[in-house]
């Protein structure tokens, strides 16, 4: 994502409208490669549309549930709304558009319909991204609505070896990682190449400067060690014993140092007490909706089709309330990845991701009379259930060491992200105390 960001922010000013001419070769690569395009441009430049009229070329009609669905050939038939077709993803700050069914890319890139579109988007100050083939690349030109192109993938597979077609400037490519790793899936600026390389000179001369560096103070330190010094400690023994993360995992609301921070907290669930049972930091997120009824419709539908448990949880994120439906209340991630298995196999899942594992270990516990646990399962269900009567998402977990369940609500990695359920809280006049889930897995 970071050279994703970087690319965009090379972008020049007045780059509000980019053909993005894709590479039909490998349309996973594409889509994951289109996907980290958008995140970038969401959070540089609002609002941020992304058309395909490409499908083929990607996986995103699949991705966004659009497969056969209506999409800007409807919109330009007057048989749909911008508004009705756009799809969107939580961690996205963007929409996609699909094509539709009724016109052909091609046929939509030269529409007058689409010209109308790009000078909407630029009046407003956001971004257009338009997938092509290189067909529609052709049409697109001849209309004049590009301010530049985009390749992704290839360059010869897209534009089929020819040049890009106008005169119109190329603003950056984004190429598949090559067999030998030479291209490493890198994004970056294109530039004509050509002249003395002094940047990549100069950069191996730095780097040799720091290898040698480091095999000095390496050797320095093993002789001192060698001789009876004290080794050092602190900062770099802390980070060794760290517990690594997978790349795809992010913090999911606002991000930064305080998410991150959240997310270290979640697997340390040493601080409960015997009596309180484990701290339950993971859930497995399911989906997210923009309408708390449809997040609850489908946790009602997940609870006809897989026995578990499923709750649903209020999250701001980028600026937006999302309501996250969630499964599952674990104290570790392994546990968490095995329950996704479990829900993807059963078909309540649509596939199983490593960023879906969510450590979400912060929740309102919503005690009984005189603050106290309720001693049996019926009574704190029966709490629980009336909650959701008043519109907070409430959810059961049995304590350990006897008859005991606690009631609680939301699943949040930042305390931060608890402030949009705990004014709910406020307005339904319920006592809550923000906390660590503790308990026993359901």
């Amino acid at each position: 994502m970071e050279r994703a960001r970087a690319v965009v922010e090379e972008w020049p000013e007045d780059g509000r409208v980019v053909g993005v001419v894709a590479d039909p070769s490998d349309p996973a690569w594409t889509g994951r490669a289109l996907l980290k395009l958008i995140r970038a441009v969401g959070e540089r430049r609002r609002p941020a549309f992304l058309l395909d009229l490409a499908p083929e070329a990607s996986n995103l009609t699949a991705r966004f549930g659009a497969a056969g669905s209506d999409g800007f050939a409807e919109v330009a038939d007057g048989n749909a709304t911008l508004a009705g077709i756009a799809h969107r993803r939580p961690e996205i700050d963007g929409a996609y558009l699909p094509c539709g069914v009724s016109r052909s890319g091609e046929d939509l890139a030269g529409s007058k319909q689409l010209t109308a579109l790009a000078d909407r988007v630029r009046d407003a100050g956001g971004v257009l991204l338009v997938v092509l083939d290189r067909r529609a690349a052709r049409r697109a030109a001849d209309t004049g609505w590009p301010d530049g192109w985009l390749l992704v993938g290839d360059p010869e597979s897209a534009t089929g070896g020819e040049a890009l077609p106008g005169d119109l400037p190329e603003v950056g490519r984004i190429e598949q990682q090559a067999s030998d790793g030479r291209a490493s899936g890198r994004w970056r600026r294109h530039r004509e190449s050509g002249g003395f390389p002094t940047l990549k000179v100069v950069g191996a001369l730095l780097l040799l400067a720091a290898l040698a560096g480091a095999w000095w103070w390496y050797a320095n330190r093993v002789t001192d060690e060698g001789a009876g010094g004290p080794a050092e400690t602190g900062a770099a023994d802390t980070v060794a014993a760290a517990p690594s993360r997978p790349a795809d995992v992010r913090p999911a609301s606002t991000g930064g140092a305080e998410n991150a921070a959240a997310a270290e907290d979640a697997g340390s669930g040493d601080a409960a007490s015997a009596a309180d049972g484990s701290t339950l930091s993971y859930s497995v997120l399911i989906a997210s909706y923009a309408s708390s009824d449809d997040a609850r419709e489908r946790v009602r539908q997940l609870s006809g089709q897989v026995d578990g448990l499923y709750f649903v949880a209020p999250t701001p994120v980028q600026g937006a309330l999302w309501h996250r439906v969630y499964a599952g209340s674990l104290p570790d991630r392994t546990s968490a990845m095995s329950l996704m298995e479990r829900l993807v196999e059963a078909g309540a899942k649509e596939e199983g991701r490593a960023w879906d594992v969510r450590p979400v270990p912060w929740s309102f516990r919503l005690a009984g009379d005189f603050g106290r646990d309720f001693g049996d399962r019926s009574a704190a269900e029966s709490w629980a259930r009336r909650l959701r009567e008043r519109g907070v998402p409430a959810y059961v977990l049995p304590v350990p060491d006897g008859d005991a369940y606690r009631v609680y609500s939301g699943a949040f990695e930042a305390r931060e992200d608890a402030e949009a359920l705990e004014a709910r809280l406020r307005e339904a006049g319920v006592d809550a105390e923000l906390t660590r889930r503790t308990g026993e897995a359901p």
